[in-house]
């Protein structure tokens, strides 16, 4: 427990579930894109693909009985969002630090993903349980009880098993975990720790993955990213660098890559996902090989086109806002004719909320806060150790996906932006109290 005032705890308290029942309320049932769309059908069948990791559709079908839709989906993310709010929130002493705390989750960065059925958004809010419990942990200096170790392995197990890219940043919240248990001060204990927390989840999602997706349901998604960086580098060098059975498929033309060609994603190029599509996967692993082959070929030979490449696509991806534009909104069918009104009166300020929250202004406050967590961590500030834990992670996922990802969409680091976010109250407590303990 806190040591705010009584009363103002309780306030905060209560301010939280208002803000939480609004956000409940404005976004339900929750938003299903045809992915999640997908992911129920699974839920349903009972018949996974690898496409999708299957344990978000193995967890839906639990809720099965109660609701065939996006509810049980949607409950549990804000649970564990307004959850994590609440763990943060008790474990500041401060009343002008805590104030802040039950609002974080409506910047826009948060709030417009939030209502998601997405696997980014049940990765993100898995960690982030895990993030504040461990940080209520540090900053009150009391040690982890054995439930909350075990429900923090399980929370890592499930983000894990959500989110393909969670894998680069388990083992960073896995190193937290093993910094928290108090094993002394031997670095290579917590490392060891951390390593055994890392391959204890990993394996329990591979197992997984293995025993409940069959050979004829895999589907060898990472093709795309490959195929992705070949068009890049083609494009690029105005060469055709594709392997010879993609080209030799009849819905390809070199000039077709090049036009449908965008940093944006690469779900245009690709037959069956746009008309204008011609590039084809390997269907079987000989095929799969040249891809792969043809991949490490191109990267060699073209290094400073694939970084160019890799780069426009992160580019692209943290100028986004998470405010749609007008006309971006009016291409939504599903969007009643009051609605669209309404928001034509305030187009200048959802172009105002559009500009401010493009992502890419705040990703230097991301280097600023490791910076000062590293500063702070030598002078034994209590909140430096979460500031550089949170901020590592929402790091490690952007270099990842620098690497991995095969469109810009934002809300690939929704995780990122979260935890920065939520690091607002740590690094105000590490520049302001320094080795006191008073927020």
């Amino acid at each position: 427990m806190n040591n705010l005032p009584i009363k103002y705890y309780h306030f905060l308290c209560l301010l939280l579930c208002i803000i939480a029942g609004g956000v409940i309320f404005f976004f339900w049932p929750g938003f299903m894109s045809p992915d999640a769309q997908g992911q129920l059908a699974q839920a349903i069948s009972g018949y996974y693909s690898d496409h999708h990791p299957p344990l978000m559709s193995m967890y839906w079908r639990l809720w099965l009985c109660w609701r065939q839709g996006p509810e049980p989906i949607f409950l549990t993310y804000q649970v564990l969002l307004f959850f994590s709010t609440y763990i943060f929130l008790r474990s500041f002493n401060d009343k002008k630090v805590a104030i802040i705390i039950p609002f974080i989750p409506l910047v826009p960065h948060i709030l417009f993903y939030s209502g998601a059925i997405w696997k980014d958004v049940g990765f993100c809010f898995s960690y982030l349980c895990v993030a504040a419990l461990l940080t209520s942990s540090h900053l009150q200096n009391k040690p982890l009880a054995l439930g909350t170790k075990i429900g923090i392995w399980f929370l890592l197990f499930f983000g894990t098993g959500v989110k393909y890219q969670a894998v680069f940043v388990l083992p960073i919240m896995a190193f937290w975990v093993a910094t928290q248990i108090r094993l002394g001060r031997s670095i290579w204990t917590k490392t060891l720790v951390s390593l055994c927390i890392w391959a204890s989840i990993t394996g329990g999602d591979y197992l997984v993955k293995r025993v409940f997706t069959t050979g004829v349901s895999e589907s060898h998604s990472w093709q795309k990213v490959k195929l992705f960086d070949l068009a890049g580098i083609s494009v690029r060098l105005n060469e055709d660098l594709l392997p010879d059975f993609v080209q030799k498929n009849h819905h390809y033309s070199f000039q077709k890559v090049k036009e449908m060609y965008s940093p944006f994603r690469v779900d245009e190029l690709l037959v069956g996902w746009s008309e204008k599509g011609s590039l084809i996967q390997g269907e079987i692993p000989e095929e799969r090989d040249i891809v792969w082959n043809t991949w490490f070929k191109a990267v060699k030979n073209h290094p400073l086109l694939y970084l160019r490449h890799r780069a426009a696509v992160w580019k692209t991806m943290v100028y986004n806002s998470p405010v749609k534009s007008l006309d971006e909104l009016k291409s939504v069918d599903a969007l009643p004719p009051l609605i669209k009104h309404t928001l034509k009166k305030f187009e200048r300020v959802l172009y105002f909320l559009k500009e401010a929250t493009r992502f890419i202004y705040y990703v230097p406050l991301i280097f600023i806060y490791l910076i000062l967590g590293v500063l702070y961590f030598r002078r034994n500030s209590t909140y430096a150790v979460p500031l550089i834990f949170m901020n590592l992670a929402g790091l490690s996922l952007m270099g990842a996906l620098f690497i991995f990802s095969m469109a810009s969409d934002l809300r690939y680091i929704y995780l990122t932006m979260t935890f920065l976010h939520f690091s607002h109250p740590l690094a105000w407590g590490t520049v302001f109290y320094g080795k006191k303990d008073k927020t």
